[in-house]
Formats: C-alpha cells, structure tokens, sequence
C-alpha cells in the first residue's frame, strides 16, 4: 500500500491511498488555535483533493480536533459548499474517527442531507476499517 502525503501543515495532514481510493484528513491538536476561514479552507481542500483523485472514500481522523466551529459551518454552510463537491467526485462513503467514548450522532451511516453517501462515525479504528471493507 503506497499512501500520497497531498498536503501537510500544523493544523493537519491529507493523505491519499491510490490502491483503496481512500482520502484522508488527520486533524492535528494545534486545532485548538484555528479559526472559521482556517476550517473551511481546509474542507474545501479536502474536497478539491477527492475531485481530483475521484475518492471513493473520505475518512477524518477527529481523535485530536480540538476547534469548535460553530453549527453553522458543520451544518448548513457545508451542505451547499463542500457536499456537492462530494457528490461529484464520486465518494461512496464518508467517515469519522472521534476519541474513545465520544457520543456517535443518532445518524450514524445514513446520508446526510444532499449527499448521495452515507456518512459513519466511529471510536475504534477496526471498526472504521470494517465498515470501509463492506
């Protein structure tokens, strides 16, 4: 397995696995220093990355994410910028890696509004690795 750094600075790293057509963004602890513009720059990177590569699956590694974004920019904001671009790409399945014992939202693996992929959260990372598998 050959895993492509795309891009890589203090506030995170994107990677890109050719052979699984797997992106994915680890979130690195100086989050807690990051601001709104910082936040949707990087989506938007990450999104540009997984039209370019034709992603068939994006995994967020939230383990250390420690900035708050407002509901706004997870929510509404995100739907019309960055799920389109999703969609476009092609992404089949879409997940989250939170800390051990953090709460999983009630929509765990269903898609979310106007996007054409399910979208999981996990806690173990064999099981992200089994629902990524199916």
């Amino acid at each position: 397995m050959v895993v492509q750094t795309l891009s890589e600075d203090s506030l995170g790293k994107i990677t890109y696995d050719d052979e699984n057509s797997q992106l994915s963004l680890i979130w690195l602890e100086a989050t807690k220093d990051m601001i709104d513009p910082h936040f949707q720059g990087i989506l938007y990177l990450l999104a540009g990355y997984a039209m370019q590569k034709k992603s068939k699956k994006v995994f967020v590694d939230a383990r250390k994410f420690l900035f708050h974004p407002s509901s706004e920019l997870v929510g509404p904001w995100r739907t019309k910028n960055i799920s389109p671009l999703y969609n476009e790409a092609g992404v089949k399945k879409f997940a989250f890696l939170y800390p051990t014992g953090s709460p999983i939202p009630p929509t765990n693996g269903q898609n979310m509004p106007d996007e054409k992929f399910p979208t999981a959260f996990f806690t173990s990372e064999s099981d992200l690795g089994k629902w990524f598998s199916d």
